[in-house]
Formats: structure tokens, C-alpha cells, sequence
């Protein structure tokens, strides 16, 4: 497999019950934190957060990539930013030559990291309004000029 066409036909073919030998992606959960208190997730639940131990997220980019995986995207329930070595596990899974990486967020993280998330290539926001009352109600925590300018 080469080139982004080819890595995007593969998802395509996928998506038909045509699978590879090998995966084609991997979700890293690195926290099962968030920040926020959706009213309607259920990481309001009381559970135990935790972190993924960085070495062991290194180790899996590795393994990953070793074997042919094409994209990771480093998130899933929690919120990926809060993990205290974020920063330094995004820069890895850039470096290591993914054609795709990517990161689920709320938006509600520190201007600190923009600089490693403008390396990623895909960026998914999860937000259901920009109405502030809206927010607040649905996002406890949020904050929509966060949000706003780590949109742009």
C-alpha cells in the first residue's frame, strides 16, 4: 500500500465486508478523563480514570506501524489532550509515519498543544451547539470561546 488514495480505497473497501490481512487503523485510548460532564455520556458515570502508560502507547505505535496499519487516531471516550504526556505521544505517532493520524477532542484544551495538533492530519470536534446556554446545559465545562479559538 502506498499513497493517501490507496490507504482511502482500503477504508473504502472495508466498508464492503473487503478486509486486509492487516488492520488498516487503530484507536489509541490514552485516558478514560474528560473534562466535561455531558449529560448524556456516559463518562458522567462514576468509573475509575486512568491514563495509559506512555511507554506502553510508544510500544503500540511501534507494533502498529511494524505490521502495516496505515492511520491511528489517539482518542475514543476520554479526552486525549488531559494525559500529562500528550504531547509528547502526538509528536510519536506523527513521526512515525501514519498517513493518517487523528484526534477525537470537546475543543477544550490548553493553547499549549495547538502547536502538536497542527501536525495532525485529521481533527474531529465533537460539539453539539455554539449557542453558550445550549452548551452549558448539554457540555458542563465547556466554554465556547475555548472552543471557538481552538477551531481557528
Amino acid at each position: 500500500m502506498s499513497g493517501w488514495q490507496d490507504y482511502r480505497n482500503q477504508w473504502e473497501r472495508a466498508g464492503k465486508g473487503e478486509l486486509t490481512p492487516m488492520p488498516t487503523h487503530m484507536d489509541l485510548e490514552l485516558t478514560t478523563a474528560c473534562n466535561l460532564r455531558c449529560v448524556y455520556c456516559p463518562q458522567n458515570l462514576p468509573h475509575k480514570q486512568g491514563f495509559v502508560i506512555a511507554e506502553n502507547a510508544y510500544a503500540w505505535l511501534e507494533q502498529a506501524r511494524r505490521i502495516g496499519v496505515l492511520s491511528v487516531k489517539l482518542n475514543w471516550r476520554g479526552e486525549a489532550t488531559l494525559h500529562p504526556q500528550f504531547r509528547s505521544i502526538a509528536a510519536y505517532a506523527n513521526e512515525m509515519g501514519f498517513l493518517d493520524v487523528m484526534l477525537n477532542t470537546n475543543g477544550m484544551y490548553s493553547a499549549r498543544l495547538r502547536d502538536v495538533l497542527h501536525r495532525f492530519t485529521t481533527l474531529i470536534f465533537s460539539l453539539d451547539a455554539l449557542d453558550e446556554r445550549i452548551l452549558d446545559h448539554l457540555r458542563p465545562g465547556s466554554d465556547a470561546r475555548i472552543i471557538m479559538d481552538n477551531l481557528s
